[in-house]
């Protein structure tokens, strides 16, 4: 069912919220402003499945009203996308939902699986996936756009249903509790555009001095893309801006011997990089952002990180859950260096705080400490973790 006119848009807000359960889904385009437009809603419960024309249906504040009440839990699949476009129209963070991917990485289905991946996983169905490059902008819409989109949460009950059951009879339900609460941080949807830096690919290989340029670069980008409405890449694309900070120019000539920028936007934007590359390269050491990940250049610091990758592996399969769930290698570097420094009480990760500090965390603490160790099983090659017995030390003890 496709909802374009007003009246029949407020009798389903009606029904969702006496429902105090509903699915959702939205259908966007963001390739062509810096935030997503909104160009297609979907809703469903157990008794109906909408689509909702937003270009048709012009006051949307009741439904709004739904999306931050806390009372009202909204379950949706990978909904980060969809809880930004939410946070831009109420302007504050949406309350109480439930994310299938995220319930979904809890019970070891997969750390980011699709939704078309996992409903066929949970539920045997097989989704069409031969929409999936609409232009949702455009009209009219053809009936089988229309189920296409209502396929995106038609599912999501029964989904909701078989997850929520599972993760309650596994004791998780205050796992995902812990992973949820993201949603509720204002921080979530307002992206620092110091750290944007932190997301392009390639800023993992430069050095400390060059990361402090191509943090202020990213950061100009950032700004001027939410300025002019536009996509970051119409701006500038991640590899020049990476290439530059790694180059360092200090002219217009230097600029246009480059690859990837256009002479009309050397005219346009050449002063202002200079400048910030300029005072980004007088920057001392103690200003520069720390590395992204360990240097290559320090053995026994990867080595480090290794073992504990090793580990890691070990108690997330001992959880039935995926290793990248639990932490990323990015953490467990941070987690060496802290052990190094002897600071690992004073660092602030999620590794180390609720179900992953006591269930993982502490045990790769405790290991890089010296009171667990690793061996081999012999007959079956399994990974055994020990703790070291209180005296010498030496004497290995099944964990």
């Amino acid at each position: 069912m496709l909802i374009e006119d007003q009246s029949t848009f407020e009798d389903l807000v009606v029904h969702l919220r006496e429902e105090k359960i509903f699915c959702l889904d939205t259908e966007f385009l963001s390739d062509r402003s810096f935030r997503p437009k909104l160009c297609l809603l979907q809703a469903s419960t157990k008794e109906q499945v909408c689509a909702i024309d937003p270009f048709r249906v012009k006051n949307l504040d009741s439904f709004l009203d739904l999306v931050r009440n806390p009372d009202i839990t909204k379950v949706l699949h990978a909904g980060q996308q969809d809880m930004m476009i939410f946070f831009d129209l109420i302007n504050t963070p949406p309350k109480n939902i439930f994310d299938t991917q995220i319930a979904a990485a809890l019970l070891g289905l997969g750390d980011s699986i699709g939704y078309a991946r996992l409903v066929e996983s949970v539920l045997r169905t097989r989704l069409k996936q031969d929409e999936s490059f609409t232009d949702w902008s455009q009209r009219p819409l053809t009936k089988r756009q229309v189920e296409y989109a209502l396929d995106d949460v038609r599912h999501l009950p029964a989904l909701h249903d078989c997850l929520s059951s599972q993760l309650e009879d596994l004791g998780r339900r205050d796992w995902l509790k812990e992973e949820l609460a993201v949603y509720d941080d204002v921080n979530f949807y307002r992206r620092d555009p110091e750290t944007a830096y932190r997301r392009l690919r390639g800023a993992d290989k430069l050095h400390r001095a060059n990361l402090a340029v191509l943090q202020r670069l990213a950061k100009w980008r950032e700004e001027e893309a939410q300025r002019r409405d536009r996509p970051r890449s119409w701006i500038m694309p991640d590899a020049p801006l990476v290439e530059l900070a790694r180059r360092k120019p200090k002219n217009v000539g230097d600029l246009k011997s480059m690859r990837g920028l256009h002479p009309r936007f050397i005219k346009r934007n050449g002063d202002q990089l200079l400048r910030v590359i300029a005072e980004s390269s007088q920057l001392g050491p103690e200003s520069y952002p720390p590395p992204l990940t360990p240097s290559p250049k320090d053995p026994d610091l990867a080595a480090r990180v290794g073992l504990l990758e090793v580990l890691l592996k070990k108690l997330a399969a001992d959880l039935k859950i995926g290793a990248d769930t639990v932490a990323t290698r990015s953490q467990l570097y941070q987690l060496v260096r802290a052990s190094i420094d002897g600071q690992i009480e004073q660092l602030d990760l999620p590794l180390l705080s609720g179900w992953r500090g006591k269930l993982v965390g502490q045990k790769l603490a405790e290991f890089l400490e010296g009171r667990l160790c690793l061996t081999i099983d012999r007959k079956t090659g399994d990974v055994v973790i020990h703790l070291h017995e209180e005296e010498g030390g030496s004497t290995p003890k099944d964990l």
